[in-house]
């Protein structure tokens, strides 16, 4: 297993273990948002190590994919228990289903044959975006309780729904880029 598929997989068992860390070790919701936020700057760090060394394969984007999913998700899911709103659960809603949508099309084989390595589903600016803006929210809301920093949480709460909006364009893009190839 090379770095940045090791990086990967470190992604995918932090985003587990942030739910069981919230759920069943009653850690603060401030180093949760800690942990997701070094787990979330990695994604970028995995991806610039593959590129430049050259050791970027299907399976490696496969997995980079999937470990995103489930740390978002979870990440997600616990802001939902915290901070337990129409807004903040809609939008978790939303974002949660264009996650898992996401990954169903990038599942399928490209013009009926499986992908190559050079080949893999390539993301579109409005996914990168998206997982931008859904990571600095999520991040600020988990690190910034309403009563302790009220102007970063409110900045943050917003950015979510910005995220929430930039998650359906997104997952329209996958599905008319899944429709066209």
């Amino acid at each position: 297993m090379n770095l940045p598929n090791a990086m990967s997989f470190a992604r995918l068992i932090v985003g587990l273990a942030l739910l069981i860390s919230y759920l069943f070790l009653n850690i603060s919701i401030s180093h949760i948002g800690f942990l997701f936020i070094i787990a979330a700057l990695s994604d970028g760090l995995d991806g610039y190590i593959a590129r430049r060394y050259n050791c970027c394969t299907a399976y490696g984007a496969w997995l980079d994919h999937l470990s995103d999913k489930v740390l978002v998700s979870s990440a997600l899911i616990i802001l939902s228990w915290v901070y337990p709103t129409i807004y903040i659960r809609t939008a978790v809603w939303i974002m949660i289903q264009r996650e898992y949508l996401a990954l169903a099309a990038r599942s399928f084989p490209i013009n009926d044959r499986e992908p190559t390595q050079g080949e893999a589903f390539q993301v579109h600016w409005l996914g990168k975006l998206k997982t931008a803006t859904q990571c600095v929210a999520i991040g600020g809301l988990m690190l910034s309780p309403q009563s302790s920093y009220p102007l970063l949480w409110m900045l943050s709460y917003s950015l979510l729904g910005v995220a929430a909006l930039l998650s359906v364009l997104s997952c329209g893009n996958y599905f008319i880029k899944l429709i066209n190839q």
